[in-house]
């Protein structure tokens, strides 16, 4: 029965990903010729709309990132998964407890022979964790890929003469360490919404304002639905 349901899985995985990947084909413009005027009246349409183009941005990060956490609480054994999180969590405190301990001369005897004898165990409930992680991302990677470059591309482009504004920022986001690099392009341009004319605004494209959009209904959703996984590190 085991064998019968992983087949499922696999099939059903197989059928989607061939799924998004036709439809990509069909929706290409590159391949698909037929398709060059539908794109260009969507582009149109949401580069004259700025409020338009800001939240379908908005809601398609939202839909995602709860498509994703609802998937999680669905095929991964969130239980589990808590349990394991806080024995990982309390065998790092006592492993830093007792490094702190060897710092200062001195030596916990007890509590070392008990932080290398669990050493192993956490390190196979630490891979067990990982796989449990990838189940979501092996489902959703391809057709959520696929979606993003259409999105990027195709309705919201940005590698044109005129590309799509989706969002205004009052500072450049590009000069921020680290997270800068992950916004794409931002330009400041003079730009005019419904009525007003907005001068000296750093103007944001899709691939950064969904980062931002998707990063904090992400962190929410986690903590509303219960699918974040904390063992002290930094990604969760």
């Amino acid at each position: 029965m085991k064998m019968e349901s992983k087949y499922k899985w696999l099939i059903g995985i197989a059928c989607v990903i061939l799924f998004t990947i036709i439809f990509f084909i069909a929706a290409n413009p590159y391949i698909n010729p037929v398709m060059i005027p539908f794109w260009s009246s969507i582009q149109s349409f949401f580069r004259s709309n700025f409020l338009a183009s800001f939240f379908s941005v908005i809601l398609y990060a939202f839909l995602l990132a709860l498509i994703t956490n609802l998937l999680t609480r669905s095929i991964v054994d969130v239980k589990r998964m808590k349990r394991y999180t806080t024995e990982i969590n309390k065998w790092k405190e006592q492993e830093k407890r007792a490094k702190a301990l060897r710092e200062k001369g001195l030596f916990d005897k007890k509590l070392e022979i008990k932080v290398k004898r669990k050493k192993k165990y956490i390190e196979k409930i630490q891979r067990s964790m990982a796989t449990e992680r990838m189940k979501p991302t092996v489902i959703t990677f391809v057709p959520f890929i696929i979606l993003f470059l259409i999105l990027n591309y195709f309705v919201f482009p940005v590698l044109v003469a005129n590309p799509v504004v989706v969002a205004i920022f009052p500072f450049n986001l590009a000069k921020i360490p680290y997270i800068g690099p992950m916004m794409g392009p931002v330009t400041q341009y003079q730009l005019k919404v419904n009525l007003y004319v907005i001068n000296n605004g750093f103007y944001l494209y899709f691939m950064g304002w969904y980062t931002i959009c998707m990063f904090g209904f992400n962190t929410f959703l986690q903590k509303i639905l219960g699918t974040r996984f904390d063992t002290g590190s930094p990604f969760g």
